[in-house]
C-alpha cells in the first residue's frame, strides 16, 4: 500500500480519552483543515470528541507507523488486533460507524467483526480483538483530540474512555498486540485515521465535522444495517414493506404485507431475483419465474382483512439490495370488511409444510419432576465475566459425520469446540450441553475459542461461586452438509438431528468423562441439553425437542428464528410422547425485529397448550430490552447455564 505526500495530505490523526489537554499549537478558531492544508474546517474544543464521518479507513500508529490490522486476517472471534506494516490488506481496512450517541464502531473488513474489549473489561492490559458485530459496549469507542499535534486517542467505552488503544510496551515490531491501557499521551497510543482511497472507501480527504450522520446509502454494502422500505402495490391496495438485515454474506429479509382497502383472499408479490438470492422462505409458498421470484401465500395467511397485515420471510446468501425491486398483484375477489378477523397473521412462523392444526392439546397433567426455583437475571453480573487465570480450558475437535442434508453418504470431517471445566478429570462424570450458532455462524461463533471467551469466563465462574456443577459445553457446526461454512445452503440447518444422533454425542460420549457411553442415548437424557442463538434456537425448539427429545431433558433457545415450530406443532409432536422437559428457558430481546414475533409463536404460549410445560416450573419466558445480538444471547447463556441440569 502506498501513501505518498498525498496520502499524508489526507491523513487525519484520531486519539481518545475521557480529558486531553488543548493540542499545541492548534486553538480555536484556527482549524484543522488550515493545519493540514485542506481547506477551512472547525473543529471542536479540545475536551469535546470529535465526529469522524462513516466510511472505511486505514489506522496508523504514531509510534511505529504501522496499521492496524486483525491478526493474519482471520475471519474468525477472538482474533487479537496488532501493527503491522501496511500492506492495504482486508485485515488493515475499518468501517467507522458513528452510532449517534458520541461512541463509534470500527468493523473489519474482513467480514462481520467489529473491534472488540475481550470480555468487556475495563481493566488495564484487556486485550484488544475481533468479535461478531454486536455493536455493543464492549464495541464501542469514543474519539477525541491530544495535546499531539493532530493527534487522536481511540477511548473504549468499556472503562468509560479512561483507557485508550494502546501498543503494548511502545514496541514497533510487527506483530506487537494492541491493548487498553490508561491513558499517557505517549505517541503508542495516537493513531491515524486514513481514508481508504478507492474499493471499500473514500477518494477524497474526511475531515472532523459538526455535521449529521451520513444517510444510510454511504453504509458498505459488505455490512449494511437492517433498514426497511414501502412500496405502493399495483392495481390493489395491498402495500408490501421489508426489513433486509445483512452480514455480507447473506442474511434475511422480512416482509411486511399490509391491506389499506377492502378484504382480501389471496394475494401474490413478485421480486426481482437480481436483488436478492432466496436460499429459504417461511409461511409462503415460493417458485420462481424468469427474473422473479412468485411469493404466493398458505391456507392460513391468503386472507387479508381491512388494516390487517400479514408477514413472512427468507434466508439468503450473498449480497442483499438495499432497495429490493417487488410488486403486489392482487389476486382473488374484493370483499367488504367484516367483523370476524382472519387467523392470526401478524407473527406467523410455521413452516409452509405444515398444516395448521385445528385443535390444540388442552392441559391435563403436569411434569412428573418437582419444579426447579431459578432467579433469573436481567443483566449478568461483572463477576461472572472476569477472566480467570485458574479456570477451564477449550479444546478444538474433529469428527467424521455424514452429508445429512443432500442424503448422499457422503463422508464429512466436522469441527467442533469443547468447554472443559477446571480441574476437569476422567474420574468424574460431566453433563453436557451442545450450544449452537446463528445463520451466519460457525462453530466459533459463541466465541469459545480462547481464554477470552465470554462463555468460558461465565462457565468458569459460574463454578468458582458454587452456582453449579461444572459441566461440558460443545459448540459445533450447526450445518450438517459437506458445504457448511458461513455462507452456505442455510437448509443444511434442518438436518442436524440425524449428526447430533449418529455422530457428534457417540463422539463426545467417548471421547470425554460424560454419563453415556455413545450408545443407548435415551437412558442418559437427563445429562443432555441442547441451546442455541437465533437459528440454533430454531434448532433446539424443532430439532432438539420435535426430534431428539429422547436424547435432552434441558431446553434453552435464545431469539429462536422465523421457521421455528409454532407452539402448536410442538404440542402436536410432543402429545403422545413417554419424555418429560425437565425445563425449557427461552429469551428475546422486546425490540428484535427479526426473531421477537417468530419466537412468541412458538414459545410464548406453550404452557397452555401442551401439558409438557408448566410455567414457573419447567418453563420460563423472558423478554428484555434489546434486539438480535449477543447482548442478549449471553444473558440467555449466563441463565441458562444456572437452570440447566439441576
Amino acid at each position: 500500500m502506498k501513501r505518498g505526500k498525498k496520502f499524508a495530505a489526507m491523513a487525519l490523526t484520531v486519539l481518545m480519552t475521557a480529558a486531553v489537554a488543548a493540542p499545541a499549537g492548534l486553538t480555536a478558531p484556527q482549524t484543522l483543515g488550515e493545519k493540514l492544508g485542506l481547506g477551512t474546517i472547525t473543529v471542536e474544543a479540545a475536551q469535546e470528541t470529535v465526529q469522524l464521518p462513516d466510511g472505511w479507513y486505514y489506522i496508523k500508529n504514531v509510534n511505529a507507523q504501522k496499521y492496524l490490522q486483525v491478526a493474519g486476517d482471520q475471519a474468525r472471534n477472538v482474533t487479537n488486533v496488532e501493527i503491522r506494516k501496511g500492506s492495504g490488506s482486508a485485515g488493515q481496512k475499518w468501517y467507522l460507524q458513528n452510532r449517534g450517541n458520541g461512541y463509534v464502531t470500527l468493523k473489519s473488513g474482513v467480514g462481520n467483526y467489529n473491534i472488540d474489549i475481550a470480555n468487556g473489561s475495563s481493566e488495564n492490559s484487556a486485550n484488544v480483538q475481533i468479535y461478531d458485530a454486536y455493536n455493543g459496549n464492549a464495541q464501542q469507542f469514543i474519539i477525541q483530540r491530544t495535546g499531539a499535534n493532530n493527534a487522536y486517542a481511540i477511548g473504549t467505552r468499556a472503562s468509560n474512555g479512561v483507557r485508550v488503544f494502546d501498543a503494548e510496551g511502545k514496541r514497533t515490531a510487527d506483530g506487537t498486540n494492541v491493548l487498553q491501557w490508561q491513558y499517557t499521551g505517549a505517541a503508542n497510543q495516537q493513531w491515524i485515521f486514513e481514508p481508504v482511497s478507492g474499493g471499500q472507501g473514500q477518494d477524497v480527504p474526511v475531515q472532523p465535522t459538526q455535521a449529521p450522520r451520513p444517510t444510510a446509502a454511504t453504509q458498505p454494502t459488505t455490512a449494511p444495517q437492517p433498514t426497511s422500505s414501502a412500496q405502493p402495490s399495483q392495481g390493489s391496495n395491498l402495500q408490501v414493506s421489508y426489513t433486509v438485515n445483512s452480514w455480507g454474506s447473506g442474511g434475511q429479509v422480512s416482509f411486511k404485507i399490509t391491506n389499506k382497502g377492502a378484504q382480501v383472499t389471496g394475494w401474490t408479490l413478485h421480486v426481482n431475483k437480481s436483488d436478492l438470492n432466496i436460499t429459504s422462505s417461511w409461511n409462503v409458498q415460493l417458485k420462481e419465474s424468469g427474473s422473479e421470484y412468485i411469493i404466493t401465500p398458505v391456507d392460513w395467511n391468503k386472507t387479508i382483512p381491512n388494516g390487517g397485515s400479514v408477514e413472512f420471510g427468507a434466508a439468503c446468501s450473498g449480497n442483499i439490495s438495499q432497495n429490493i425491486r417487488c410488486y403486489m398483484e392482487g389476486s382473488g375477489s374484493a370483499a367488504a370488511p367484516t367483523q370476524t378477523p382472519a387467523q392470526p397473521t401478524k407473527t406467523p412462523s410455521r413452516p409452509t409444510s405444515t398444516p395448521r392444526p385445528t385443535n390444540t392439546p388442552v392441559p391435563t397433567a403436569k411434569p412428573t419432576q418437582g419444579a426447579i426455583s431459578v432467579n433469573f437475571a436481567s443483566s449478568i453480573p461483572s463477576r461472572y465475566t472476569a477472566v480467570r487465570n485458574n479456570g477451564g480450558r477449550i479444546e478444538h475437535i474433529r469428527y467424521t459425520s455424514r452429508d445429512y442434508y443432500k442424503k448422499n453418504g457422503a463422508t464429512v470431517t466436522k469441527e467442533a469446540n469443547v468447554y472443559l471445566p477446571a480441574n476437569y478429570s476422567s474420574t468424574k462424570k460431566y453433563n453436557v450441553l451442545y450450544l449452537m450458532h446463528g445463520i451466519g455462524g460457525d462453530e466459533n461463533e459463541w466465541g469459545l475459542t480462547g481464554n477470552y471467551s465470554r462463555v468460558k469466563a461465565i462457565m468458569d465462574n459460574l463454578s468458582a461461586y458454587g452456582d453449579i456443577d461444572s459441566f461440558i459445553v460443545v459448540t459445533p457446526n450447526g450445518r450438517s452438509s459437506a458445504a457448511h461454512s458461513g455462507n452456505s445452503d442455510s437448509n443444511a440447518f434442518y438436518s442436524f438431528g440425524s449428526e447430533l444422533r449418529n455422530d457428534l454425542i457417540p463422539y463426545i460420549e467417548t471421547h470425554y468423562s460424560t454419563y453415556g457411553n455413545g450408545t443407548n442415548l435415551s437412558s442418559t437424557r437427563e445429562h443432555r441439553a441442547m441451546a442455541g442463538l437465533s437459528m440454533g434456537g430454531m434448532q433446539t425448539i424443532n430439532i432438539g425437542i420435535g426430534e431428539c427429545v429422547d436424547l435432552f431433558s434441558y431446553y434453552g433457545a435464545f431469539s429462536a428464528a422465523p421457521t421455528s415450530n409454532a407452539a402448536s406443532k410442538t404440542a402436536s409432536l410432543l402429545q403422545n410422547s413417554r419424555y418429560d422437559i425437565r425445563y425449557f428457558y427461552n429469551i428475546c430481546g422486546s425490540q428484535d425485529g427479526i426473531a421477537l414475533s417468530s419466537h412468541r409463536n412458538a414459545a410464548k404460549n406453550l404452557p397452555s397448550v401442551c401439558n409438557k410445560f408448566v410455567n414457573g416450573r419447567n418453563y420460563y419466558w423472558q423478554e428484555v430490552p434489546g434486539g438480535h445480538d449477543f447482548n442478549v444471547w449471553y444473558l440467555g447463556f449466563y441463565n441458562f447455564a444456572r437452570v440447566a441440569f439441576k
